[in-house]
């Protein structure tokens, strides 16, 4: 896909240390799956001009977890409930992003998160 597409750089991310360790060739890897999954991207890699791969905390992963839910909601639907979750961590997440980049000054960043909060759109 992303050579169809006519790239040549490419810049991954992934929340999974073990993923990104055996692709890195910090891990060895042992099972087989995982075996045919590194050659196919060490064939990608060859014909690639560049190609970075990042590992990201789960936590900072909210917003690609409620994607990949709807990207496979083909195979089950998604509930309210679990629509709701997910945008709430987003939220929160978002909330405090922006008061740990206050700092000490959290109580006068407040009213803006808390108008943020109140006019972000929610369907």
């Amino acid at each position: 896909m992303t050579l169809g597409a006519g790239a040549r750089n490419l810049t991954a991310y992934s929340d999974s240390q073990l993923v990104t360790n055996h692709i890195d060739d910090t891990y060895d890897v042992q099972e087989d799956r995982m075996k045919i999954h590194l050659h196919e991207i060490s064939k990608l890699k060859i014909r690639l001009k560049s190609f970075q791969l990042h590992q990201i905390p789960c936590t900072e992963n909210n917003k690609v977890d409620y994607l990949t839910r709807l990207a496979n909601c083909n195979t089950r639907t998604i509930t309210a409930n679990e629509e709701v979750d997910v945008i709430n961590k987003i939220l929160v997440q978002g909330i405090k992003t922006k008061l740990e980049q206050a700092l000490g000054q959290w109580i006068d960043a407040m009213p803006s998160v808390l108008w943020s909060y109140r006019t972000t759109p929610r369907s």
